[in-house]
């Protein structure tokens, strides 16, 4: 390819020959592309305004550019576009079978160009990148409009080739980050870091090789820059053992919120989701803004010696009546809570900080920046939270944890070992493992309890969770687990709604507890069945029935099962 024309035409008949090859013979093409590009700039010698590679990476990885918005166009926006642009009759019968259903909307479009666009298009790179700027910056009118002077200067292969790019799904066998990686090995690593590809390409492009990571060997990451958060490997308890004996760890309450990340640079904040969105709008960019659901009171927790920051963690919706966390199944958005809401706010929970005053941190051990957030940011109730962890000693007291961790109606925990460090988008091999229950292996749904009792909640005003045990013989039934697991907030809501009425603050007699007394009893002629799950039965001395369900989840009201 003869990059150097800055022809679309020449990219749009490389992506064609690269989507028909077989998978080496792409990465062969597209290797050969990004290196001829290379050879081309280098000619330009010690110039300044060097091209760049770029306009071009933007096009063919489209769904990793940040910095142009969003288009706002799908499958049948675009082509009600493409109707306007070439001025179709929507009854004819090539325009219904555009519109219908169909895997690529550019074969699709395809017959319908025939004749209504050039031969050879004349369209630059740059062109195309202008158009497409005017395009997500106006939606609907400016795409027919844009359109109409892509269409008259671009070849129905580039047309079809514009159609993919703007859906952002290129479809060539290849994926995005492979893509990166046939461009530069470091590219991977330096979007992880940033998610900027215009920042990627700058700093490949002016500086030498093996200059890409921080002066103590961590992944670099940018204020102000989204950074893919590193993730959970899946563990299952059975292989707990082994990594207990080869490393130390430390276990964390897993929150059941949305993965966010909070950059400050001395001035303003910015939030992030897990998957980029920026919704600093809707948690406060200043301490002074009007509508800020949360800045305007973390702003007040920072450490004065702090000058900027970039932290990891949960955002939580935080239930002010009940004083408790929302599950993300009661389906209450924290993004959507809005200032005047007096029952619910977002409440930051944190777990990590990757950068401090100036400071990449992603190379400094678990342990040392677990350490050093606690001196950043202080916690302040129903705002933020610290991540609870503690040093896990043996299997045995990873299992008590565990177990306190669902008493706590809390999903699971996770696992990290003391000196990993922080790798931007990785998983596998990371040192950092998930255990929920339902990861265990060898769960049961055959334990149908009934209700004995009831445990309140911080307020007093509903029951949260039950003591729940079975008949040992004619009017005596046995306490056997604690369960809070498992339920939505509208079926806790209708139970408590149930049985309130019934609940008492003496036991009945036949009712036995062992060691775990509930708050309020209930008979059994008025109590319900519930359904768990659980991994196994263990010995316990802490219920009457001298066993108990490990890891006990509801898996259903069981309503046509009787107390016996």
């Amino acid at each position: 390819m003869c990059a150097k024309q800055d022809s679309f035409s020449e990219l749009s008949s490389l992506l064609e020959k690269v989507r028909h090859a077989p998978l080496p013979t792409k990465e062969l093409m597209l290797r050969k592309f990004f290196q001829d590009f290379e050879l081309y700039r280098q000619s330009f010698g010690e110039l300044e305004n060097k091209p760049s590679i770029y306009p071009w990476l933007r096009l063919v990885v489209p769904g990793m550019d940040r910095e142009r918005k969003a288009y706002g166009l799908r499958d049948r926006t675009l082509a009600e576009a493409y109707i306007r642009a070439l001025g179709l009759d929507r009854h004819n019968d090539e325009v219904q079978r555009l519109l219908g259903a169909g895997n690529d909307l550019a074969d699709r479009l395809g017959p319908l160009l025939q004749g209504r666009c050039p031969a050879v298009g004349d369209l630059t790179v740059d062109d195309v990148n202008s158009r497409l700027d005017a395009i997500s910056e106006g939606r609907m009118v400016a795409a027919r409009d844009e359109l109409v002077t892509l269409i008259e200067r671009g070849s129905s292969l580039d047309q079809r080739w514009l159609v993919r790019i703007v859906l952002k799904n290129l479809r060539l066998g290849v994926s995005n980050r492979r893509i990166l990686q046939l461009y530069h090995p470091n590219a991977p690593t330096l979007y992880d870091g940033a998610s900027d590809l215009k920042q990627l390409v700058q700093q490949i492009e002016t500086r030498a090789a093996g200059e890409f990571e921080t002066s103590d060997g961590g992944c670099p990451v940018l204020l102000a820059h989204f950074i893919r958060p590193m993730l959970c490997q899946r563990v299952e308890l059975r292989q707990v053992g082994e990594l207990l004996r080869r490393d130390t760890y430390w276990c964390e309450t897993k929150m059941d919120g949305e993965r966010f990340q909070m950059h400050w640079d001395g001035i303003s904040f910015q939030y992030y989701s897990r998957n980029g969105h920026d919704y600093s709008d809707a948690f406060g960019r200043t301490a002074d803004q009007v509508g800020g659901t949360l800045t305007p009171m973390l702003a007040t927790l920072l450490a004065p010696s702090t000058r900027n920051l970039i932290l990891d963690g949960e955002m939580m919706v935080f239930d002010r009546r009940d004083l408790r966390f929302r599950d993300k199944c009661d389906g209450t958005d924290v993004k959507a809570i809005r200032t005047g809401n007096t029952n619910l706010r977002p409440c930051f929970c944190v777990y990590d900080v990757l950068y401090h005053n100036g400071r990449t941190l992603t190379s400094v051990p678990y342990a040392e920046r677990a350490r050093l957030l606690r001196h950043i940011i202080r916690e302040q109730f129903g705002f933020l939270q610290h991540c609870r962890r503690e040093r896990v000693r043996d299997a045995e007291h990873l299992i008590e944890l565990i177990n306190t961790a669902i008493d706590a109606q809390q999903e699971g925990v996770v696992l990290k070992r003391e000196d990993a460090t922080y790798q931007p988008n990785r998983r596998a091999g990371t040192g950092w493992y998930k255990i929920k229950p339902d990861y265990i292996e060898g769960l049961v749904v055959d334990f149908d309890l009934l209700v004995m009792g009831g445990f309140y909640n911080m307020r007093r005003s509903n029951v949260n969770t039950f003591l729940v045990g079975v008949a040992r013989g004619p009017g005596e039934f046995v306490s056997v687990a604690k369960v809070s697991m498992g339920l939505s907030v509208a079926e806790w809501q209708q139970l408590n709604q149930t049985l309130r009425s019934h609940w008492q603050t003496k036991p009945f007699d036949g009712m036995h507890c062992g060691r775990t007394l509930p708050d309020v009893w209930i008979a059994p002629g008025n109590s319900i069945v519930l359904q768990l799950k659980g991994s196994e039965l263990v010995r316990s001395h802490s219920y009457a029935a001298g066993y108990t369900i490990r890891f006990p989840r509801v898996v259903a009201i069981r309503a046509d099962k009787l107390p016996d």
